[in-house]
């Protein structure tokens, strides 16, 4: 009998790791993003030439770059470099497998089931969805996780092996995404504030652990002290305070500007289900809960980017969830009749079953099942300039086609490291506006190109730029395809 239960389980346990792994591979994107391709270039500049801040990628003298991600630089160009662009996904299907496995982690402590811990991680991931990719986000996704799980466990059992490791992240985080630092000490903050008594209808504090929440200083003082510990010291510290003053990344990279229903209606989608779980649940939340799930409400508004973050805390809150589903479905069980049950629940399983995978192989779904679609990256025409152009001209470029030109060892106008490219970085700099003014027509472009002496155009056929020059008897189209156009300045 032992054997049976023991067989069933591990058929069970089988069954639930196939489930994940398929889901996983159903949502992991395998066209990759341009971050991606100045990581790999930057990585085998720090791997090659030892880490340093000046800036060898670009047109423009004496720009000092600081990474915020240079492990993450080193790690994709490893990958890479041994294994091509298919390491690249698979390794970025193994970051995915660990944020899974860690949410159910986290599912376990909050919701004290194994089952239901499981079929959280496929509503987590859902809503994850839009930023898995091979990035330095991943990495911070999963160290977060790791820090809510370690705070709970070292509070529920005061084991200092917790509390140890709790201590070290900032380590980690500041050298693998140092942008993100600071969400580190604000994720401690709010659990210290459960010092503050609170006990009201809705709201409590949990007065069992309390005790235990005065030793969430020393990772406060021992992460203070960590952070410090990088290649780049206080550069890498201030990052993302000078991100939050930056005019020109918050008004044009779109995962920095503030969510509305039109550019984001997932995160408000998600964002409702929370307020109506906390209306309708009739147990009581804790305060860190809800600051923790308001407070990454209130950064999401402010910025897309953070919706990511909202997911990630939202675990410390899953109990709510199946709280509010459990009154539903005994709502629901109390007008059934008894023989009727058994079926019901066979029934429950196989809609749960079908609606995962349809649903996640419906918005797992790519359009494009190539590293590098044309439709994102111009390959034919960077095959033109590396062929046909000298490698010394100026090439005035859009955007996101930097990391492109980066890949392919071309000096590049601008790319997806904008923050080199502004004055809060590089005192003086004003290479980012004067790319906003020339492509979008904004001022004079033939100004722009010769202050920066630029010899070619390197622009997409949608741009005001391209209207503005295509008939210009001073600039002549020498390749042009569907989606870009490489143009020759005769100023």
């Amino acid at each position: 009998m032992a054997e049976n239960k023991k067989s069933k389980k591990i058929i069970i346990t089988l069954f639930a790791i196939f489930g994940v792994l398929i889901f996983v591979l159903l949502i992991s994107k395998i066209p990759l993003q341009n971050d991606t391709l100045f990581d790999i270039k930057l990585g085998e500049k720090y791997l090659t030439e030892g880490i340093n801040t000046n800036d060898d990628f670009s047109i423009h003298e004496n720009l000092k770059y600081v990474s915020h991600h240079f492990l993450v630089n080193i790690i994709t160009f490893l990958v890479y470099n041994t294994f091509g662009f298919v390491g690249l996904y698979i390794l970025e299907i193994l970051l995915t497998l660990i944020i899974a496995f860690l949410f159910f982690t986290a599912n376990k402590i909050f919701l004290k089931s194994t089952k239901l811990a499981y079929f959280a991680i496929f509503i987590e991931m859902l809503f994850m969805l839009p930023f898995i990719s091979v990035r330095a986000q991943m990495y911070s996704y999963i160290l977060f996780l790791v820090e809510i799980i370690c705070i709970e466990k070292f509070l529920s059992t005061k084991k200092f092996r917790y509390l140890a490791l709790l201590s070290v992240l900032p380590l980690f985080i500041i050298n693998f995404h140092a942008g993100t630092i600071f969400f580190y000490f604000i994720i401690i903050g709010v659990y210290l504030l459960g010092y503050i008594k609170v006990n009201t209808q809705k709201l409590v504090n949990d007065e069992e652990r309390k005790k235990n929440l005065k030793y969430l200083f020393i990772p406060i003082i021992v992460g203070s002290i960590l952070m410090f510990i990088n290649p780049f010291g206080i550069d890498s510290v201030t990052y993302s305070l000078k991100t939050l003053d930056n005019t020109f990344i918050s008004e044009n990279i779109s995962e920095f500007q503030p969510s509305n229903i039109s550019n984001f209606l997932i995160a408000f989608v998600y964002m409702f289900i929370w307020i109506n779980i906390y209306i309708f649940t009739k147990k009581k939340i804790k305060t860190y809960q809800m600051l923790l799930l308001y407070g990454t409400m209130f950064m999401t508004l402010i910025s897309i980017r953070h919706f990511s973050l909202m997911v990630i805390v939202s675990a410390t809150n899953m109990e709510h969830l199946f709280n509010v589903i459990l009154q539903m479905y005994n709502a629901y069980i109390n007008g059934v009749k008894k023989e009727k049950i058994k079926n019901m629940n066979i029934m429950i399983c196989s809609v749960y079953i079908v609606v995962i995978f349809v649903t996640t192989a419906f918005l797992g779904r790519t359009d494009s099942y190539e590293f590098l679609p044309e439709e994102n990256y111009p390959l034919e025409a960077m095959n033109y300039i590396n062929e046909n152009i000298p490698e010394d001209s100026r090439i005035f470029n859009e955007y996101t086609w930097g990391s492109l030109m980066m890949l392919n060892n071309r000096k590049v106008f601008i790319d997806s490291r904008c923050d080199l490219y502004t004055s809060e970085y590089n005192k003086g700099t004003n290479v980012a506006i004067d790319y906003i003014d020339a492509i979008r027509c904004k001022k004079d472009f033939n100004k722009v190109f010769e202050k920066y002496n630029i010899d070619y155009l390197f622009i997409s056929t949608d741009s005001n730029l391209y209207y503005n020059v295509e008939n210009n008897p001073n600039y002549e189209t020498v390749y042009k395809d569907k989606n870009c156009a490489v143009i020759k300045v005769n100023i």
